[in-house]
C-alpha cells in the first residue's frame, strides 16, 4: 500500500506562506477571478500531504496543499525536490473553478503553470452527479488522510509511487486502480471515486495499446486531462509523477 502522509503543522504553515508569496499564486487567482469572486485571505486548507513519486530515474519528494476559497474555487500548490536535493527545489501551481452551465451540468476550468512558465487551461463539463461525487472524494480523502508516522523520511522507498514500473501497491484509502501495478477486475470494473475511474480508463488504454509504463503517451495525456479539476491525494501524485514532467 502506498501512503500520503499528513504535513506537520510547521510544514503546512511554511508551505502556505511560500504559496501566498509565489508569483504564480497571484497569476492563477487572477484567472479564476474572471469567473467568480475570490477573497484571497479567506480560505481553508485541505489535503495537506507529503509523498514520494518515482518519475523516470528520479524520486520526486513532494509536499502539497489545496486552498479552498469556497464558491467552488480551489488552488493547489506543490513543493518538489528531485532526489531530496535542495538545489532542485521547484514549485507547481494549479487552480480550478467550477460553475453551473445548466441545472444538470457543471463546467470545470483548470489552470496550470508549467516548467517553462507557460499557463495552460483545461475545461470540461460534467453532469451534476459526477460533480457531487468529485466533491465527496475530496472530503473522504481529507478525512482518511493518514497522520505522518515517525518512520517516514523524504527518501523512504517504501512509500514511493512508481508510475513507471509494474510492481504491487495501490494508493491507500481503498483505491482500486491508482498506484504502481494497482489494477482491478477489467471484466467487472469498480472504482471508489472519480479519480479512481480516471485510473481505470488509463489502465484500459494501456491494455489496449500494450503500453507498460508512463512515457508521455496519448494514454498518459488522457489521464492528465481526466483528473483535471479533481482534488484527491491520488490526483496529486499523478500530477507530480506524470502530468508536470510531461508538460501537461
Amino acid at each position: 500500500m502506498i501512503k500520503a502522509h499528513k504535513l506537520t503543522e510547521l510544514e503546512l504553515n511554511n508551505l502556505i506562506e511560500t504559496a501566498l508569496k509565489d508569483e504564480n499564486f497571484k497569476r492563477i487567482i487572477g484567472q479564476l477571478k474572471k469567473f467568480k469572486e475570490v477573497n484571497e485571505k479567506n480560505f481553508k486548507t485541505v489535503l495537506p500531504i507529503k509523498f514520494n513519486v518515482k518519475s523516470e530515474e528520479d524520486i520526486l519528494v513532494a509536499q502539497s496543499v489545496t486552498f479552498d476559497f469556497g464558491n467552488e474555487v480551489k488552488f493547489t500548490f506543490y513543493q518538489v525536490l528531485k532526489n531530496n536535493d535542495p538545489s532542485t527545489l521547484s514549485y507547481k501551481s494549479v487552480g480550478t473553478v467550477a460553475y453551473e452551465v445548466t441545472d444538470e451540468h457543471h463546467k470545470i476550468v483548470t489552470y496550470k503553470v508549467l516548467e517553462d512558465d507557460s499557463l495552460i487551461q483545461y475545461s470540461k463539463v460534467v453532469d451534476k452527479e459526477k460533480y457531487v461525487d468529485m466533491q465527496a472524494a475530496t472530503e473522504k480523502d481529507n478525512l482518511d488522510l493518514e497522520l505522518s508516522n515517525e518512520n517516514y523520511t523524504p527518501d523512504d522507498l517504501d512509500n514511493v509511487v512508481d508510475v513507471q514500473d509494474i510492481t504491487d501497491g495501490c494508493i491507500s484509502g481503498g483505491y482500486i486502480w491508482c498506484g504502481r501495478g494497482c489494477s482491478g477486475d477489467f471484466n467487472k470494473p469498480k472504482y471508489i471515486n472519480t479519480t479512481d475511474l480516471c485510473c481505470y480508463l488509463h489502465d484500459s488504454c494501456y491494455k489496449r495499446s500494450g503500453q507498460k509504463k508512463a512515457n508521455c503517451s496519448l494514454c498518459d495525456a488522457e489521464l492528465c486531462s481526466c483528473i483535471a479539476g479533481e482534488s484527491t491525494k491520488a490526483k496529486s501524485m499523478i500530477e507530480i509523477g506524470i502530468c508536470f514532467p510531461c508538460g501537461w
